[in-house]
């Protein structure tokens, strides 16, 4: 700063000497100055203008300068002066010369729009002060480089903007600069120039604006690389300032409003100024840091609203030594400048009434001071952060001065602020460790938090005080009181405060008056201001060191300070104080109150009040355990809801009396009156709960206690004998008690021991958890009586602590050993108890950690320094002995809420007289257990557990490095004793006793009793949803509860005991058991299990996998199960049904049917690890290692009508629940995520796995071929055209087709890693029985196989995937049908199979008469059943089956990819191979790729069946097997019109709202289904024993309102649920659409289903089953359907062979129907059809292609053939009958189906048309044909249902080709008259395109066109007429349409000359094969 002050006056010197020689220049010749040396008087030029300056502003002289010529001067001339050199005499100083040279002047002047603008520059400017003095002849010297510029108006010359860049200064200051005498001007002068200028006391708006005519609007001034040297000869001392930068910034705007809010009124204008400093750095001579400033700015800001200022420091680095200092001090005089400013007479600004905002920053500061020869001391802080703000009220109109307030905020935040006193202070440390407290710091403060605000009025008003509110909060502050800091601080204090003069006595005396003792104002006790003081002070600790006495430390946790003008309250948390003997280290520990060593004083809580109204003082020290925040949460909470419904009621009264208002003035009340009366009551309402809440504490004091042990009529007796007393005797009794614990050979030392027989009882030990409302412990009459033992054992040598005593003189010091060793208790008790509750939960567990750390603060650590035990290494330890009690009523409460008060869900396990053992690793539990689900509703007395005579034992394995039983080797030792038995480990006294994981094994056995047991497990589907819950809450984390360093606990985590499982095993064995599920407490539908002798084992292994990342989070369990064997014997289920509904009782229904599903003899179910052992891979299936295998033997199901519709109940019921769950989450309606350039991509990474097998024969255009594929296309034409002589179907397919199929090929690789599931079945047997026949069919395997194997992931086409694969094998399976044409007596009566007749490779025995009568194992042989599985035939009345099916074998596989990849394998997978690209691609597109895949093999297939039996199995495969729910269908008609609706609908977005609105709708039901539900189990509790009428009629009246609750919310959930899978489906389709708009890529096959018959023999027999009728052969049937990635599909039917015999006797033709040609080989196929199937459009079936290929056929028919095998197929109808008019003439049927014309009625119409398709007779045996339209609706049809139906019944053929079929029929009718043999003809190739039909439409339409071929050729074969040539007859029969009417007549009219038939025929009862059948 003294370089600037020296800087700056010769600067502005200089620019006025230069601006004057400048304008002098321009204004007159410029010749007389140049060339010369000039002398000149400077005073007598400066002084006049100086007073010129300083005098008048208005009278200031204006210079008139020509503008053109001044602009043409501007831009010719340039002003360049090589040097100028200036002298002068006694500037300043006398007999002193000032000598300055300026070297490379520039001038460059500039003249545009009225403003003159110049750039001066200075190359190098040097200048010194020469003095003839004895210190210093050079006074000051100064070099630097500058440049200049800025401009000005033309004419008034008025200053715009100047800009001053100095770089490089240099500078020296000596000591004899400061020492001379300077000659200033005399104040005398100034002051009388401008003393008519103060005669104003206030500033006033003329004098601001003369002032900033003086100063440019901008201003920036710059110093770059200042550098100023102070040197003082004398001392031979010097300092060095440095600084970077210096940048000083001024602008102002006067275009903008000024700020005018002064008083008085004054206007200033809208500027800033700011300055900024870089980089300063003060060194001493021996270039020491004495300052150091790295950055230094300050800004000020006037706007015409407000002031702000900003001022920020960094990094400020101060070092003082007052002995090289005080010289410099000395040489700086300010006494004469004080004396200067005194004289002149100043005016203040006027007072300000603006708002006034001021921001500071000050970061890293650091100061260190040495006074003389006293300690050095260091102070600073890492940051400050300070704001000031001043804020006025606003003045308006009609308000008064004296309303008007003022408003004052101040805030201070101050971090890490520190004070060290001593050696090496001065040296700049790090901060000081947390937690510790460095000897030497006088204070330390961690942070300060100040806020404060003032308000008061803006005049002093008599009535309105002030009000001042300070809020402070203190954290980490440490003071030391030493000799050093003493001495510090009082030399500190000298130098800061002058000393005083006190006067004598007389003086004194002299000044006061006589009477001034009694003008002294009396003591005023109020204040004159109100304040509030909220101080909040933690982590105090204060320190007194003394290098004699020691040190004594003072810690207090928490100090909080409130006062106000009433009262003050002081409370002081966690105080301690302790002596500290000797200071042996520099650093001092500052733990918390509690943690603080050997204190001598030690206080939890004060309390200090002191009310200053009353002048009381009160203090108060209470023992809090409980966290108070919790209780104030708890009680809020409380009282927040009963202000809910308070608040409710207020409400509702109000709205009564304005329902009264309105009736009394009607509309006459205005409506603003009503909101005021509602916008009261709000407030009123907050008014009231504030008040309640301060009153909370009132009356009632806070609950402050945490754990409360309740013990009632308690009585103890304690007994002590001689034969217990000793210690041998103590020690046999030790031995007695604790047994199993080996007992050391060398002996055992004891130093305590002591036993005592105990005996006690009482009535009552209560202990409770806060105020929850149940006890965590409840124990009734309780007695207990046994011995107790007490033993310490001696630690010896190392298990000894020395504690040394300083008594001082003349005792000296004394040393006493303490063993270290714990008290351990033996003991052997029994008592007998009537009553044991516990009740636990996890919301329990916050409150029990709280105990837990108050329980640690009542026991000391032990002396030795191992790890600390676990709690329950530690009762192994202590505890040792047997105890035994006898409860005559256990229970266990397991909380199933986090509520811990509620009272209500819980999970009751209820023991009945239990008797319990507890011995050394063993816990044994006798007596009967039933466990409930307690819940507030109906399902709440309902036990779903009941285990009679049970014995449950639980053993613990502690796994340790030793016997964990060996607590006897436990030897601690002191912390001294260490290193003699360290051996390079950590040392660990119990190390070989600590376990390190724990085995459980929980076994519970039931056969215990001396009657055989029946445990029972009753469930409904409401306990099973509230047990997933209950699992959820227990299983939830818990947080941790008061730990880490806001609480002061610093321990480390305790582990979990559920983390210190390794293994937990389960054995459960048990004489019988049932199992019921109920879907209703009504009991409507059920399942019922029930097993006579079981047994179950399982073992699982934790493990415990730690969480990636840097944050140390908890450990993840992981459970596996790695062993299971389950065995259970005589399995039986049932299905168990009512009528009943459900009722407002509560009451179980009784009246229950049960029908038989399944049972089977045996169940063994095992599993083993899940990793396979990869060094043994097996091929053999029954001898590989499966991890899951399961073995049923003599498995028996039952499936009938009563059996499915419980199931589906069931099921449904099951799904409801599930979809209502689902569509009320929030990810109902969150949008399909459809990336379609994923699809895109597997497109293109998968390629058709499209076989040649499955390819359509039709070539395709050839406009859309290339040349290859023409020339390909051509060859394979060729071919086709040389097998048409051979009219047999072709395929490339090989030989063996079912080895080819892909699902076989897929299953026999070997790349299996892990085979899963092994399923057996032994003797298995099913019985299917329909509902509109009698009788049942069974179907038996005598040995079923089913693997699941997982196999290596692999890449497919580019895409890793998983495959899984399962294989199923039955071997042995047989079907039996009954004979009984009449339903039975009985029909729920079981029929069964013998094993014997199901087993296979049985020893036949010829000689039993039983079996010559079944005939063998042979196809259509009779055998006995049984009704009871568990006796044979002989037993019980038989019945006979016939075996319609002989034995077979079938296997099915199914493979399934995934993109899921197993992790464990992840590392194993290898890249990719790529292939090479000159490689061959597979043409066929034969390679295997990830497609799921389903196949179905039967081998060879023997089948018998009479007419009955034929009835019998489409009745079970139509109403059993392929039954649809009544509701189902009618949810998929609902599901069909609201998609059919999406898809019409213009905007399909809409129905998200209507989503929305049902989804609320639903959960408002389900709220109040819930609050009725409670509402009626409240009603029934309420009044247990005396329920009257109107209790029952009310819970009636709610019973029927939740049945209809319940209703409505089935009913909308199904709703919900089909509008949501409809929009969902509709994105989905909409997605699809837009993929298809792309260009085409490769599709690939999704899945594929195959299904393989090698050969089956079907004979149809007479109803005894045993006289045949026909029988028919088929060969190779194959049949394959793919799923496309575009949502096509292909299916291809193939038959290798086929033919019909005619079993009838005396038969003509042997053979009805077979292939012209023999069967060659597995490549030819005899039926060929294919479809390819795209997605329906509009809900039509699109079929894009449907083609039939079928080998030439030779047809030899008989009447009575055909006549038995209508009989067969359609019993009851009269053949005899025949069509009256033709099939065209009696109607015609359009593409939608709907007749255009009918003569009959639509059933009478239709059901000859029906009778003509083979395929579908015999579908429905009530009607005997199928109709082809339904019953017409009971409820009115609507345009959206028609239309559904329409697009239903039809389908859109793109393209149908059915090539030519040459045929060869003989028929031999009843007469001769009708014989024909070998009659040659030839149906056509028929071809059709794009039609909508239905099917019925186009077997209308290939009826009708083959008939019309056939009739003409019938016609020629009968004439012999000699065919047109072959081309003809194949090519063009399709041509053979003739549209000459007359020409059909005459053929027809041959047909019947020839035939024989003629017009009165028709209704004869003659028939050809051509004729309709009713």
């Amino acid at each position: 700063m003294s370089l600037l002050l020296t800087t700056l006056p010769l600067l502005f010197l200089f620019g006025i000497f230069l601006s004057w020689v400048v304008i002098r220049w321009l204004l007159f010749p410029p010749s007389a100055y140049f060339g010369n040396r000039q002398n000149m008087d400077i005073k007598s030029i400066l002084q006049p203008r100086i007073a010129e300056i300083l005098g008048d502003g208005n009278k200031s002289g204006e210079v008139s300068v020509n503008p053109t010529l001044l602009g043409f001067f501007s831009q010719l001339l340039s002003f360049h002066v090589s040097s100028i050199n200036v002298m002068v005499l006694n500037l300043a100083l006398s007999e002193s010369l000032w000598h300055m040279t300026i070297t490379g002047i520039t001038l460059l002047l500039d003249h545009q729009n009225k403003k003159l603008s110049w750039d001066f520059s200075v190359g190098q400017l040097s200048s010194k002060v020469l003095k003839s003095s004895e210190l210093d002849i050079c006074l000051a010297e100064v070099a630097l480089s500058l440049l200049l510029s800025g401009d000005v108006s033309v004419p008034d010359l008025k200053p715009g903007c100047v800009s001053l860049c100095v770089r490089t200064l240099i500078g020296e200051l000596h000591e004899g600069l400061f020492l001379s005498q300077l000659v200033l001007p005399s104040t005398k002068s100034i002051s009388s120039i401008n003393s008519f200028d103060y005669d104003n006391k206030f500033f006033q708006t003329e004098d601001v604006e003369q002032f900033h005519r003086l100063i440019p609007e901008k201003v920036n001034v710059e110093f770059d690389n200042t550098n100023v040297t102070l040197s003082m000869h004398s001392q031979k001392r010097h300092l060095n300032w440095t600084l970077k930068s210096l940048k000083l910034c001024y602008g102002r705007d006067n275009e903008q409003h000024p700020l005018k809010s002064f008083t008085p009124e004054l206007s200033f204008p809208q500027s800033h100024v700011q300055v900024l400093l870089e980089d300063g750095l003060l060194l001493s001579q021996s270039r020491q840091r004495i300052v150091c400033l790295n950055t230094l700015k300050t800004t000020l800001q006037v706007s015409s609203m407000d002031i702000s200022c900003t001022f920020t420091v960094n990094t400020c680095i101060i070092h003082y030594r007052h002995q090289e200092f005080s010289h410099w001090l000395n040489l700086f005089s300010c006494e004469k400048v004080l004396h200067r400013k005194t004289a002149h007479r100043k005016r203040c600004f006027p007072h300000l009434d603006a708002p006034v905002m001021l921001t500071s920053t000050v970061t890293n500061v650091n100061v260190s001071v040495q006074l003389g020869d006293t300690t050095p001391f260091a102070l600073g802080f890492l940051s400050v952060n300070a704001e000031l703000k001043h804020l006025p009220d606003m003045k308006m109109e009609h308000e008064s001065p004296e309303q008007q307030y003022v408003h004052q905020r101040a805030s201070l935040v101050l971090d890490s602020f520190w004070w060290r006193v001593g050696q090496g202070s001065h040296i700049q440390q790090a901060p000081h460790p947390p937690g510790k407290h460095v000897w030497g710091e006088a204070l330390i403060l961690d942070s300060l938090n100040l806020k404060g605000s003032l308000n008061r009025p803006h005049f002093d008003v008599c009535d309105q005080l002030p009000r001042l509110n300070l809020e402070a909060s203190l954290k980490g502050l440490q003071l030391e009181l030493s000799e050093t800091c003493a001495l510090c601080l009082s030399r500190l204090l000298l130098l800061l405060v002058p000393p005083v003069n006190e006067p004598q006595l007389s003086e004194v005396s002299s000044a006061l008056g006589p009477d001034d003792s009694q003008v002294q104002p009396p003591f005023q006790s109020h204040l004159n201001f109100f304040f509030k003081l909220d101080l909040c002070l933690e982590d105090v600790n204060a320190f007194t060191l003394s290098n004699l006495a020691g040190a004594v430390s003072l810690r207090m946790d928490t100090i909080n300070i409130m006062s106000s003008a009433e009262s003050c309250n002081i409370t002081l948390q966690g105080a301690a104080l302790s002596i500290i003997k000797m200071v042996k280290e520099n650093m001092e520990l500052c733990c918390s109150a509690a943690e603080t060593p050997n204190p001598v004083f030690k206080l939890a809580t004060v309390d200090f009040c002191y009310h200053i109204t009353i002048h009381t003082f009160q203090v108060q020290c209470p023992g809090e355990l409980n966290d108070v925040f919790e209780i104030k949460l708890r009680d809020n909470y409380e009282l927040m809801k009963d202000e809910s419904k308070e608040s409710a009621k207020r409400l509702q009264l109000l709205d009564k009396k304005v329902a009264d208002l309105r009736k009394q003035h009607g509309e006459l009340l205005p409506a603003r009156k009503i909101e005021e009366l509602y916008s009261s009551l709000e407030r009123k309402h907050i008014e009231i709960y504030i008040q309640r809440s301060r009153r909370l504490y009132a009356n009632t004091p806070m609950r402050k206690s945490l754990l409360t042990w309740t013990v009632s009529d308690v009585e103890l007796v304690v007994l002590a004998d001689e034969s217990l007393h000793g210690p041998e005797r103590v020690r046999e009794q030790l031995r007695d008690i604790d047994w199993i614990s080996p007992f050391p050979r060398e002996g055992l030392p004891l130093v305590v021991q002591w036993c005592r027989a105990v005996k006690f009882k009482l009535a009552a030990f209560l202990v409770r958890i806060r105020d929850y409302p149940r006890y965590l412990f409840e124990i009734r009459d309780w007695q207990l009586s046994g011995r107790l033992v007490g033993t310490e054992q001696d630690g010896l040598v190392r298990g000894h602590r020395k504690k040394i005593f300083k008594l001082g003189a003349p005792w000296g010091d004394v040393t006493v050993h303490r063993n270290i060793p714990p008290l351990k208790f033996y003991y052997d008790f029994k008592s007998t108890i009537s009553q044991y509750t516990i009740v636990w939960g996890p919301c329990w567990d916050p409150a029990w950690t709280l105990i837990g750390q108050s329980v640690d603060f009542l026991t000391k650590p032990t002396a030795d320094p191992s790890p600390l035990l676990a709690w329950w290494d530690k009762s192994r330890l202590l505890l040792h002995g047997h105890w035994t009690m006898d409860i005559d009523m256990a229970n266990l409460h397991q909380l199933a809420t986090e509520d811990p008060y509620n009272t209500t869900e819980n999970l009751h396990w209820e023991w009945s007289k239990l008797n319990f053992d507890w011995n050394p690793g063993q816990f044994v539990f006798k007596g009967m257990l039933d466990v409930n689900v307690r819940t507030a509703s109906k399902y709440d007395d309902v036990c779903f557990l009941h285990l009679p005579n049970l014995c449950m034992t639980l053993d613990l394995q502690w796994l340790c490095h030793g016997n964990p039983h060996d607590h006897h080797s436990v030897t601690l030792c002191c912390a001294d004793s260490i290193a003699d038995v360290t051996s390079g480990q950590p040392h660990d006294s119990y190390r070989a006793f600590r376990s390190e994981n724990l085995n459980l094994s929980i076994t519970m056995d039931l056969n215990q009793g001396s009657e055989p047991a029946k445990p029972e497990i009753l469930l409904f589907s409401s306990t099973l949803r509230w047990m997933q819950n209950f699992w959820a809450t227990w299983t939830n984390v818990s947080r941790p509860v008061c730990r880490g360093k806001p609480f002061q606990s610093h321990k480390p985590v305790r582990k979990k005991l559920g983390q210190h499982y390794k293994q937990m095993s389960y054995t459960a064995a048990f004489p019988q058991l049932q199992v019921l599920y109920w879907a209703s407490f009504a009991q409507q539908r059920g399942i019922q299990v029930e097993c006579s002798k079981g047994h179950v084992f399982t073992r699982g292994a934790q493990r415990l996998i730690p969480q990636a990342g840097t944050v140390m989070r908890r450990l993840i369990s992981e459970w596996n199960v790695t062993q299971m064997v389950s065995e259970l014997s005589q399995v039986t289920v049932h299905l168990m049904a009512s009528t009943w509904d459900e009722t407002a009782d509560h009451q179980i229904n009784a009246q229950v049917k049960k029908t038989h599903l399944l049972s089977l003899s045996s169940l063994n179910y095992q599993r083993q690890s899940n990793r396979m052992e990869e060094e043994v891979i097996t091929k053999d299936e029954s001898n590989a290692s499966y991890t899951h295998k399961l073995r049923l033997v003599d498995l028996r199901a039952s499936w009938t009508t009563t059996n499915r519709n419980i199931a589906f109940a069931l099921y449904d019921g099951y799904k409801k629940a599930s979809v209502l769950k689902r569509n009320l989450s929030t990810e109902a309606l969150k949008g399909l995520k459809i990336d379609t350039q994923t699809q895109a991509k597997k497109l293109k990474r998968s390629p058709s796995n499209y076989s040649p097998t499955t390819a359509p024969s039709t070539p395709l255009p050839s406009g859309t071929l290339s040349r290859a594929e023409k020339h390909e296309g051509t060859s394979m034409l060729q071919k086709l055209i040389e097998e048409t002589d051979k009219f047999v179907v072709f395929s490339e397919e090989d030989s063996g087709v079912s080895d080819q199929l892909c699902g076989t090929a897929a299953c026999q690789t070997d790349d299996v890693y892990n085979r899963n599931w092994f399923i057996e079945l032994v003797n298995g047997q099913m019985m299917l029985r329909g509902t509109e026949t009698a009788g049942c069919v069974l179907v038996s395997a005598a040995k079923a196989q089913l693997h699941q194997c997982e196999h290596h992931p692999s890449w497919y086409n580019d895409t890793l995937k998983q495959k899984t694969t399962w294989t199923c094998l039955l071997d042995g399976m047989q079907y039996f049908a009954t004979m009984e044409f009449n339903p039975s007596e009985d029909e729920d009566r079981q029929l069964w199979l013998e094993v014997k007749n199901i087993e296979e490779h049985r020893q036949r025995n010829l000689d039993s008469v039983l079996e010559l009568m079944e005939s063998g194992q042979a196809v259509g042989g009779m055998v006995s059943t049984t009704a009871d599985w568990n006796q044979p035939a002989q037993v019980n009345e038989t019945q006979q089956v016939q075996r319609i099916i002989s034995r077979c074998s079938c296997r099915m596989h199914y493979i399934s990819y995934s993109h899921d990849i197993n992790p464990e394998l992840a590392t194993q997978i290898k890249p990719p191979e790529l292939r090479n690209s000159h490689e061959k691609e597979d043409l066929l597109k034969k390679r295997a790729g990830a497609v799921d895949t389903f196949t179905l093999i039967h081998h060879d297939l023997e089948i018998s069946t009479n007419p009955v039996q034929y009835a019998m199995i489409l009745d079970i495969v139509n109403n059993l097997l392929l039954h649809v729910e009544p509701r189902r269908k009618e949810h998929s008609e609902k599901k069909q019109r609201v998609r059919f609706q999406l898809e019409i609908s213009s905007n399909p977005e809409e129905q998200r709202s209507s989503i929305l609105h049902l989804q609320e709708a639903v959960r408002q039901h389900l709220a109040q289904i819930r609050r009725l539900e409670k509402q009626i189990y409240s009603n029934i509790r309420a009044q247990p024993e005396d329920i009257n009428n109107e209790v029952v009629e009310i819970n009636f009246g709610l019973q029927n309102q939740l049945n209809q609750e319940k209703n409505d919310m089935q009913m909308k959930s199904e709703e919900l649920n089909i509008l949501i899978r409809c929009f969902k489906d509709f994105q989905l389709q909409k997605a699809n659409k837009l993929e298809l708009r792309k260009p085409p890529e490769d599709v690939s096959v999704v899945r594929r289903t195959e299904i393989y018959f090698a050969q089956a023999r079907w004979c149809l027999t007479e109803e005894d089953g045993q006289l045949g009728i026909a029988e028919l052969e088929l060969q190779r049937f194959m049949y394959s359907k793919l799923n496309k990635s575009d949502d096509t599909a292909e299916h291809l039917l193939e038959l290798g062979w086929f033919t019909m015999n005619n079993l009838l006797p005396n038969a003509a033709y042997k053979v009805v129907l077979r292939p012209q040609s023999n069967c060659q080989s597995g490549r030819q196929f005899a039926l060929r059809i294919f479809s390819k199937v795209r997605p329906p459009v509009g809900g039509i079936s699109v079929k894009e292609h449907f083609e039939v290929n079928v080998v030439p056929l030779t047809i030899q028919l008989m009447y009575q053939f055909f006549k038995r095998m209508m009989g067969f197929f359609f019993p009851g109808r009269n053949v005899e009958e025949e069509e009256v008019a033709d099939e065209e003439d009696k109607f015609r049927l359009v593409t939608t189906g709907i007749p255009v014309k009918s003569r009959q009625s639509s059933e009478d119409t239709i059901g000859p048309i029906g009778s003509s398709k083979g395929m579908t007779q015999g579908l429905n045996r009530t009607a005997g044909v199928r109709r082809s339209f339904r019953k017409a609706p009971e409820h009115p049809v609507d345009d959206i249902d028609k239309m559904k139906e329409r697009a239903a019944m039809n389908n859109s053929f793109i393209y149908i080709k059915i090539p030519q079929v040459p045929l060869c029929v003989s028929y031999k009718g009843e007469k001769s008259s009708v014989d024909w043999k070998d009659l040659n003809l030839v149906l056509p190739c028929l071809e059709y395109h794009n039609n909508t039909w239905t099917w019925l439409d186009f077997a209308m339409a290939v009826k009708r066109d083959s008939r019309k071929a056939l009739v003409a050729q019938m016609i020629k074969e009968k004439l012999r007429l000699k065919p047109a040539a072959g081309s003809d007859v194949r090519g063009k029969a399709s041509e053979v349409k003739s549209d000459n009417s007359l020409q059909q007549q005459e053929e027809d009219e041959k047909a019947r000359l020839l035939i024989g038939l003629s017009t009165a025929d028709r209704s004869s009862s003659k028939k050809s094969i051509f004729s309709r059948r009713k």
